[in-house]
């Protein structure tokens, strides 16, 4: 969301990730004037993850045109998976895999094998599955839980701070960007990170936990929103997006101060949001 949040309107929790995990986004990745197949491809940061329905996960990476150019240099042979069979698949030599959507649109994968996985989850679930699937073990118990929620964030990250204040979110925030494999940990921690962005608006807006209840997949989903002004407003979409999305250095952060813009401007029909 980042930079466009002005003109932005409330996005469901359920959005459609099948379209993201079949590799038809187009995120943007970081500048680069050359290619490294060592040392871009194997930094993690930019690594994403994705959680299948038996709780084991895949990872993949969203390329340039440039990068899929200069892996494919490298490729011993196209390769299909019925699944995907409208894209382009080329194995390397490591056993990684880079894919050409019909779209022109590229992406990595590590592994050979996790893509034949995510194909294979993917046919037993062909609709959107929300952001939480597998995700909120607690369920609609989920506003009772959010003070072990952010303790558990704060220890896991060897955070000794006891206020509930924006200052929190950004030491947060900073030991999560320090972490190598960061992306990763905020994909691991996103209800935790939910807890404390919530608990954060809700003490600024005198807000209040509510809870929906989301089928896909066959699964139930709770997923918590704030009701403000007697109004929904669930920033769990802006979340996601801000964690996935390359471009966007501070996505805690991020989300807070888009989430503070949209309140503003459609909940309480203020015409503009200065920050902190």
């Amino acid at each position: 969301m980042g930079a466009t949040i002005m003109n932005a309107v409330k996005i469901s929790a359920l959005l459609v990730l099948c379209i993201c995990i079949a590799l038809f986004i187009n995120k943007p990745v970081p500048n680069k004037t050359t290619v490294s197949n060592n040392i871009y491809l194997k930094n993690k940061k930019y690594m994403s993850k994705y959680q299948l329905l038996n709780g084991n996960s895949v990872r993949y990476k969203v390329i340039d045109s440039k990068e899929y150019q200069f892996l494919l240099q490298n490729a011993i042979k196209e390769v299909e998976i019925p699944y995907f069979r409208k894209s382009k698949i080329h194995l390397m030599k490591n056993n990684a895999c880079i894919v050409k959507s019909t779209n022109n649109e590229y992406a990595y994968f590590p592994s050979f094998i996790e893509l034949e996985q995510l194909a294979i989850d993917r046919e037993s679930c062909t609709g959107g599955r929300h952001i939480l699937l597998n995700k909120n073990p607690y369920g609609k118990s989920f506003p009772r839980e959010v003070d072990f929620l952010i303790n558990q964030l704060k220890i896991s990250l060897g955070i000794d701070y006891e206020e509930l204040n924006v200052q929190l979110l950004l030491l947060v925030e900073q030991k999560i960007l320090q972490k190598e494999e960061n992306v990763e940990f905020m994909e691991d921690y996103m209800l935790n990170i939910t807890a404390l962005i919530g608990e954060l608006l809700i003490k600024k807006y005198n807000a209040e936990w509510k809870m929906t209840k989301d089928i896909s997949c066959n699964v139930v989903t709770w997923s918590p929103y704030l009701e403000i002004n007697k109004k929904h407003f669930d920033f769990i979409g802006y979340l996601y997006e801000d964690i996935g999305h390359h471009n966007v250095t501070t996505p805690l952060t991020e989300t807070y101060e888009s989430s503070i813009a949209v309140i503003e401007a459609n909940i309480l029909n203020k015409k503009k949001w200065y920050g902190f």
